[in-house]
């Protein structure tokens, strides 16, 4: 689960737990002009990057809604985003994941909470 990895270099966002010198990025916008959605850690004190588990049973929409429209059932992973916003909880077991844009050229904005 680690190696080279292609990081997205805009619209990422990340957070970072100083306990275990652990910093997580999520999504953002590629060289083709795409959005992603992994999720990725890296562990600085061994400099290694890990792509987190897509888990569904680990991730926990609060509230979905695309400008406005709530949608009755939400996907089982966050969807490709760039221009988010991160929160990782202080014991390091929640992330919060809220809003974001859908891809370049689409006035589509994200009004989506996941923990």
């Amino acid at each position: 689960m680690f190696g080279d990895i292609v990081l997205s270099s805009l619209g990422v966002n990340l957070c970072a737990l100083t306990a275990t010198a652990t910093i997580y990025i999520f999504g953002g916008l590629l060289e083709t002009n795409a959005t992603c959605n992994d999720l990725w850690s890296f562990n600085i004190e061994y400099r290694m990057w890990f792509e987190v588990s897509r888990d569904p049973a680990k991730v926990l929409p609060i509230e979905t809604a695309s400008l406005g429209a709530l949608t009755s059932a939400p996907a089982p992973w966050p969807s490709a985003r760039q221009s988010h916003k991160m929160v990782l909880s202080d014991d390091g077991s929640f992330i919060w994941l809220f809003g974001g844009l859908q891809s370049p050229g689409k006035a589509c904005a994200l009004v989506v909470l996941w923990i």
